[in-house]
């Protein structure tokens, strides 16, 4: 649909309504899904009283295993030049990495069995990994000694943010004390 919006306050926006004299008649109303497009489970909210609705297979949704791969490259996380949405999808699809965790794990040898990162050739036994592939690899091993804040901010740890990271780097600064503190201890950072 075709709607109004206007700047309400200082940064989100209010849908105001529908631009009526857009519609055709083809318009249907919007139903939302009961199930996850990607893996089938069953969406719901994440805790009692949220609004949102998520696929709860953190694990196992390919969907949110691609998100997280993109989200871990990111400028707000690791920064990893290479690691964009078509990296992500072509690791994933050829089964180079199950999970985000192999990520660091990654070697020229791994990378060959993913078309996206092979510099094709004629001859098989000059084939050897693109440059997409060797821009991949430097910048993970480069990504091995970002801040700890970046580092947090790639674990994807819902409302962690860069904001909430450097805080928590600030005040514990290494992961060694931040996976020791208490729930106290945590919930005393700003």
């Amino acid at each position: 649909d075709m709607i109004f919006l206007r700047k309400a306050g200082e940064i989100i926006p209010e849908v105001m309504g529908p631009v009526l004299e857009e519609r055709d008649g083809t318009e249907v109303a919007f139903v939302m899904p009961e199930f996850c497009p990607e893996c089938g489970s069953t969406i719901a909210p994440e805790s009692e009283g949220d609004k949102d609705l998520r696929c709860p297979n953190a694990q196992g949704c390919p969907a949110q295993l691609r998100e997280r791969l993109f989200h871990i490259g990111s400028r707000g996380a690791l920064d990893v030049e290479g690691l964009g949405e078509k990296a992500a999808q072509a690791l994933l699809v050829s089964g180079v990495l199950a999970n985000e965790a192999e990520l660091f794990d990654l070697s020229a040898e791994k990378l060959l069995a993913s078309s996206f990162f092979v510099n094709a050739h004629k001859d098989p036994e000059v084939a050897g990994i693109n440059k997409a592939g060797e821009t991949l690899l430097s910048q993970l091993q480069k990504a091995k000694t970002a801040p700890l804040w970046r580092f947090l901010v790639a674990l994807s740890i819902r409302h962690v943010g860069p904001t909430a990271a450097k805080k928590l780097a600030r005040a514990f600064g290494s992961l060694d004390a931040i996976e020791a503190a208490s729930i106290e201890e945590l919930s005393a950072v700003d």
